[in-house]
């Protein structure tokens, strides 16, 4: 399979390429599911913002991801907790659950029909290792406040395990069909969305910022956030050095009896 299942199944509308010079308040650099987002929220401040993308909206990894909508990203608050401090762990959590309350508040409100659904996320082990690290983090979170409950089993799960954290009120979605709407949705209060624009270099004059794209076109701004997937400007922060390619595979089965409802994720790897 060349593309999603996300992408696949969703037609969305073109957008054009930008082919002039123009100036902005804010350019936003990334149309996935960041650069959506924050064009939505700044839009209650300012009427002159503009998204560009090198190629169309929600076609990188926010329409390949798994369309999961959690606060509970494998067994991440210990680590956290060791590495930054536990103030720095609740933060990543209350961050995620207010993404997630965004996300909900805008389905909501726009009655978008994206498959939204509510449902809990379990961290499950199936190796007595894998138990330990589950325990701990545990401790962690219940240490700082955060809701999950810890398991011995889980009901309606064919595959026996050593234990297993339980985070109620997560969600689940199709991410291109959301995020298709979502793009109208910023139009409509004054975005200006241009897809196969990609941004070739970025200067600065004065106190300005002036992104070269298409041809000799340039967008002059004021602020230039970068919510693409990889960072186009380095900026000396030598990124192309720290990232790594994964790959993921994925199978389908049909099963003698339905699986309880919700999201999984398993400690160990794979």
């Amino acid at each position: 399979m060349e593309n999603s299942f996300w992408i696949l199944n969703n037609e969305s509308e073109d957008y054009s390429a930008l082919d002039k010079s123009i100036d902005a308040e804010y350019l936003i650099v990334g149309a996935g599911l960041t650069g959506l987002h924050t064009a939505y929220l700044l839009s209650d401040i300012s009427s002159n913002i503009v998204i560009v993308d090198a190629n169309k909206v929600g076609s990188g990894s926010s329409g390949r991801n798994t369309g999961k909508v959690t606060s509970s990203h494998g067994l991440i608050y210990d680590y956290i907790s060791q590495k930054y401090g536990d103030k720095s762990s609740k933060l990543y959590y209350e961050a995620n659950e207010e993404g997630l309350r965004l996300i909900k508040d805008i389905v909501q409100k726009y009655n978008i029909d994206c498959n939204f659904e509510t449902v809990p996320n379990y961290i499950f082990t199936t190796e007595d290792e894998g138990l330990e690290e589950i325990k701990k983090e545990y401790k962690v979170c219940e240490r700082l406040g955060i809701p999950y409950e810890y398991l011995n089993n889980i009901e309606g799960f064919p595959i026996k395990i050593k234990g297993a954290l339980k985070l109620d009120n997560q969600a689940q979605f199709d991410s291109k069909k959301y995020m298709n709407k979502l793009a109208q949705i910023i139009c409509e209060k004054g975005v200006s969305i241009y897809e196969n624009t990609p941004v070739l270099g970025l200067d600065t004059d004065k106190d300005e910022y002036i992104a070269k794209v298409n041809g000799d076109n340039k967008i002059k701004a004021k602020t230039v956030i970068i919510a693409s997937s990889n960072p186009w400007h380095d900026s000396l922060g030598l990124y192309f050095s720290k990232e790594q390619a994964y790959r993921s595979y994925l199978t389908l089965s049909k099963l003698n009896k339905p699986i309880a409802k919700g999201m999984y994720i398993n400690v160990e790897k794979p």
